[in-house]
């Protein structure tokens, strides 16, 4: 009969495993998905009652972890992330987890429940602000139902076999631009003050992820670019996501759509991705006429003048007494 502690030991090595083989797939694999050299070790001191796990090389990217145990059926996680590098970001970071080991109602399997904290967490060496979550593990999934770190609430599951499928929603509430930014770009000293706000899913298994995003940003700038909103929506596959119904209102008045593709893995052009999309006046169209509105508003919103274009389109009923033409008319607005 295996103690509590043994049964503890052979479920973490088996959840640990799958975990490291899903971070040997992630961490260790170029685009074409070709394995490099990632080694590993780690050793289990029964007497003790403790778990000790190294992956990757000190100084090029590495996690350890560490199990012992506090109590019966209780024990404590520490897990050190050091300058851990993903094809999207690099990380590190201290987490420390208390775990329970719970019997199942049909008691045939033990699940794992605890919550999970960071000290010391940088995000592509920059500080950010520390998760915290609770989590369980039960039927080969990782189940995170509450967790946030840097200002992003996160809630969602990963399977832990291969494919290793997900499905994670991140919501953003009202983040500050520069650090949202700062996902994409490789530039620390990008101008951008103003908020974002919104949810991206993440779902698929980890060779095909799928992504789809509805974000919304009010009256900040990017650089030179200063907005009264942004209302951004992509989704596609990992790494490539396209645009789709996405919008700019400058704050001179200009409203235009986004149209094109861009790649979130070439941080280092990400600037010439975003001037290569496809700029279009937004436009309305009606049953009759298609219309689109440049507004530009005074200082401190004291004063605004409105244009308003409008085609009318031709005549759909292609009545005989009447000649079918296009027209173009423009109407003004002064507002003090």
């Amino acid at each position: 009969m295996l103690s509590p502690f043994h049964r503890m030991v052979l479920d973490i090595w088996i959840w640990g495993l799958r975990i490291v083989c899903g971070l040997l797939f992630v961490i260790c694999s170029k685009p074409a998905f070709a394995i490099e050299t990632c080694p590993f070790s780690g050793q289990i001191d029964f007497l003790h009652e403790k778990v000790n796990l190294v992956l990757g090389e000190k100084g090029k990217g590495s996690m350890a972890l560490e199990l012992m145990a506090t109590a019966d059926q209780h024990y404590q996680l520490h897990l050190n992330l050091e300058h851990l590098k993903t094809s999207l970001f690099e990380i590190s970071t201290q987490l420390e987890s208390s775990l329970e080991l719970v019997e199942s109602a049909d008691k045939k399997e033990h699940l794992l429940q605890g919550r999970i904290t960071s000290r010391y967490s940088l995000f592509n060496r920059k500080p950010i602000e520390e998760l915290m979550g609770s989590f369980q593990i039960k039927n080969h999934t990782l189940y995170l139902p509450t967790g946030s770190v840097g200002g992003v609430n996160v809630n969602g599951s990963l399977e832990l076999i291969f494919p290793y499928k997900m499905n994670f929603a991140l919501q953003f509430n009202e983040m500050p631009m520069a650090d949202f930014l700062a996902l994409w770009v490789d530039n620390p000293d990008l101008h951008a003050p103003g908020e974002v706000s919104g949810t991206i899913q993440v779902a698929g298994a980890l060779n095909r992820i799928m992504l789809k995003g509805s974000l919304a940003s009010y009256e900040g700038a990017v650089e030179e670019l200063e907005y009264d909103s942004i209302v951004l929506n992509a989704e596609g596959p990992y790494p490539v996501v396209k645009l789709v119904n996405t919008t700019v209102t400058q704050s001179d008045g200009m409203s235009f759509n986004l149209e094109g593709n861009i790649d979130l893995s070439d941080r280092q052009h990400f600037r010439e991705q975003i001037e290569a999309l496809t700029k279009s006046p937004l436009v309305q169209e009606g049953n009759s006429q298609w219309e689109w509105t440049i507004k530009r508003k005074g200082k401190e919103d004291v004063s605004s003048s409105e244009l308003k274009y409008f085609l009318q389109k031709k005549d759909s009923q292609q009545n005989p007494l009447k000649e079918s033409s296009d027209v173009m008319g423009v109407e003004q607005k002064i507002k003090f």
